[in-house]
């Protein structure tokens, strides 16, 4: 199970990034200094895939239950970011 969430993990990670960047060229804004920070000097990309790596090795490396909780976490926390996403390119597109 902490495997399949883990490529759950990493697949909302990469609609975070490729619905962010459409929100920003959309004309939207990163609300997030830090991340803002990172993009501002190309190094967003490369902090989140070592932060994905580092987060999906200690979820498979970490005693039961808490490697499959903190999968969890991260996999709700990332569906609520993405579901935002969508919501606020749904919502430009409707011209609101």
């Amino acid at each position: 199970m902490e495997l399949f969430l883990c490529l759950c993990f990493i697949i909302l990670n990469i609609l975070d990034v490729t619905t962010t960047n459409r929100i920003l060229s959309m004309g939207g804004y990163e609300a997030n200094p830090i991340v803002w920070l990172l993009m501002k000097f190309h190094l967003f990309i490369p902090c989140k895939i070592a932060a994905v790596i580092f987060f999906v090795l200690l979820v498979l490396f970490s005693q039961p239950p808490t490697g499959l909780i903190m999968a969890a976490c991260g996999c709700l926390l990332y569906l609520l970011i993405v579901g935002n996403n969508l919501y606020q390119i749904h919502q430009e597109s409707m011209g609101e």
